[in-house]
């Protein structure tokens, strides 16, 4: 089902924009993106680690050596791609650090600056209390293509199960269900033989904060209902062993043998506004 409206986006500049984000560079240089082309009213800035290992409560073991291999080149990699845009966050008109976005305090703010649109990247989900007091245009990036890939981690996934052309990202309105909300727009990154795993994530958030003020600028906005169920990943799924996989993966040619035999991996649909 496809339902549209005049786009309340192409009066942006107008009105009043909030961004819920984490603190990881790639969060820092979708939200200064953001934050350098219009007025943001709220900044609330959910606490998260620089690297994956810093987020994870693994116990020591063998698969704990590759999972600190892994987070140490991803924050090689988000320092490769993200700075100097994003070494520190560009001010917003009030802000709000908070380890959870739930709070009382920030329910209250944004109850008091009455967005019109916000904005959410790398937070913790957002729960009753939080979303009653949102607008109906409350847009999340998710790192994933949904409905193929939700939840966590859905920019890994995709490798594991030799599916790279499933690597993207969605805008979707945010409702109680997890990467569910109607989908707005959807894109990939442009995919190399010699890329690491790392650099198609990082890669994918240059895009989506490209996108992102494309659509902001739309005067006329589709909306795009979830048909299918697709799979939810939660973070418990994840296991430092399955690095074994993407790693051996990766070395022995998955992205070479993509980008040469595409016709033996099928596209996924992408719902496109810009």
């Amino acid at each position: 089902m496809i339902w549209s409206q005049p786009s309340l986006f192409g009066l942006v500049k107008k009105m009043k924009i909030a961004l819920f984000t984490g603190t990881a560079f790639r969060h820092k240089y979708f939200a200064n993106t953001i934050l350098k082309n219009y007025r943001v009213d709220l900044h609330i800035r959910m606490k998260r680690g620089k690297r994956i290992i810093d987020e994870t409560k693994f116990p020591s073991g063998p698969g704990q050596q590759l999972l600190k291999i892994h987070s140490e080149k991803q924050l090689e990699k988000e320092r490769e791609y993200f700075l100097p845009e994003a070494k520190k966050f560009l001010e917003a008109k009030q802000v709000i650090e908070s380890d959870d976005p739930n709070i009382p305090e920030i329910i209250t703010a944004v109850k008091r600056n009455k967005p019109d649109i916000v904005l959410v990247y790398g937070t913790k989900l957002l729960k009753k209390n939080l979303l009653d007091v949102m607008p109906r245009n409350t847009i999340n990036l998710h790192a994933g293509l949904s409905p193929y890939y939700k939840g966590a981690a859905t920019l890994y996934w995709p490798i594991y199960f030799m599916e790279p052309q499933y690597v993207g990202f969605t805008f979707h309105l945010i409702d109680k269900k997890i990467d569910h909300g109607d989908i707005i727009h959807q894109n990939r990154p442009k995919i190399y033989p010699e890329d690491e795993i790392h650099d198609l994530g990082c890669r994918t958030i240059i895009v989506a904060s490209k996108d992102i003020l494309k659509i902001l600028k739309k005067k006329k906005i589709e909306y795009y209902k979830q048909k299918q169920k697709g799979k939810i990943f939660y973070s418990w799924d994840f296991k430092p062993y399955h690095l074994r996989v993407t790693n051996y993966l990766m070395k022995n040619g998955l992205l070479k043998e993509y980008l040469i035999n595409k016709s033996y991996f099928p596209e996924p649909k992408i719902i496109s506004q810009v």
